[in-house]
């Protein structure tokens, strides 16, 4: 456990014969050792009224110390640095102003998380460059080993706080980045798993047969128009145009901050029409995947998606996500342009769209195979 830094050595009188001063040792937060400070009172003449003061005053400093004063925080303070506790939330102040919503969680509780985890260790009070690498170390495995993190939510972790120390060391808060070179886990290629045409008629139907015919157009904007669930839920009932059957998804909900406009296939139009008699302002998929106010977050989608599984007996690779990688490989697959499907699943580079292209690419070379034993 760490400790807070309330260490120190009493002031006292001491007197040589060239020299008078009242000495003492205090903990310097930068370097972390006691260091000692002097005050001369030379300029007291009368060597019986010099002792007088010399000894008063080391009592009086005495009385400080034992008080929490430090005199190496208070010549910091008045440079303006900051607190662990007060930098994050100047962090969290600045920053959450700019954020989507769902990002605006994230911080907030990774900001509280960092925070609960410097009050356990009596730290929070203590300034920003004390904060140094092995305490970084420190802070990382105890939340590795708490809460078990999977690899890429451990590097979502040490991104955060990566960001939050520059930030820091850009204000003049911290002098070094303790957060910089700690390595990140590695995080296994994704598995991307095509969910046949049967298993998802089955899986419509289940939902139909249930009485949540909501949840299959949330499935179909998946498949079919390759939106990412988080998107989805975020979407009102303004971003859909029903005149030219586009769906408009602002720049702030998608995951590159820009706007992007999709295209609601013909065969779906209709299905969608419904929502033009709700209110612009509702989020088109709500509470029971209605238009309501309520945003529901990625984590109801993946329990409704869980207890389909289960009732169907389908494997665990079946995920929902796995309707969007479905669409593009069977995009890739009925011929259309991979630069079109990027365009259309939002991928950031190309050579994200073309890594689907294994299994179409592989059946297309079983139709130009003409090698034989």
């Amino acid at each position: 456990m760490l400790h807070p830094f309330i260490d120190f050595k009493p002031a006292q009188y001491v007197e040589t014969k060239t020299d008078s001063y009242v000495a003492y040792y205090a903990l310097n937060p930068l370097t972390r050792r006691l260091e000692r400070k002097r005050v001369r009172v030379n300029h007291i003449l009368v060597k019986s009224e010099r002792r007088k003061y010399g000894r008063l005053l080391a009592c009086e400093i005495n009385s400080k110390l034992y008080n929490g004063w430090n005199p190496f925080v208070e010549e910091l303070s008045g440079r303006g640095c900051k607190t662990l506790s007060d930098a994050v939330d100047e962090f969290l102040k600045e920053k959450c102003k700019l954020l989507r919503p769902d990002s605006v969680r994230c911080y907030t509780s990774w900001g509280s998380i960092f925070k609960n985890w410097c009050d356990a260790h009596g730290i929070s009070g203590n300034y920003c460059f004390s904060f140094d690498k092995s305490m970084a170390v420190r802070f990382m495995r105890d939340m590795d080993c708490r809460d078990r993190l999977a690899p890429k939510t451990y590097n979502n972790y040490l991104r955060f706080y990566t960001t939050l120390f520059l930030w820091m060391v850009k204000r003049g808060y911290a002098s070094a980045n303790p957060f910089k070179d700690i390595d990140r886990k590695r995080v296994d290629s994704k598995i991307r798993t095509v969910i046949p045409p049967d298993v998802r008629k089955r899986i419509r139907d289940y939902y139909v047969n249930i009485g949540m015919g909501e949840f299959v157009l949330v499935m179909n904007l998946c498949f079919r128009c390759l939106i990412r669930p988080k998107e989805i839920l975020q979407l009102h009932v303004r971003d859909f145009d029903f005149a030219d059957n586009v769906i408009v998804i602002p720049a702030s909900v998608t995951k590159n901050h820009h706007p992007r406009f999709v295209a609601i296939p013909d065969d779906l139009a209709g299905d969608f029409k419904y929502l033009s008699g709700y209110d612009p302002e509702l989020y088109a998929f709500s509470r029971h995947y209605k238009p309501g106010r309520y945003l529901l977050t990625t984590r109801r989608i993946g329990e409704v998606w869980r207890d389909m599984r289960t009732a169907l007996g389908l494997p665990m690779e079946y995920q929902f996500y796995s309707l969007k990688d479905s669409g593009i490989t069977e995009m890739l697959e009925a011929g259309v342009p991979p630069k079109l499907v990027k365009e259309l699943a939002d991928h950031s580079s190309l050579e994200m769209t073309e890594k689907y292209l294994h299994k179409s690419s592989a059946k297309k070379i079983l139709e130009w195979d003409t090698i034989r034993l």
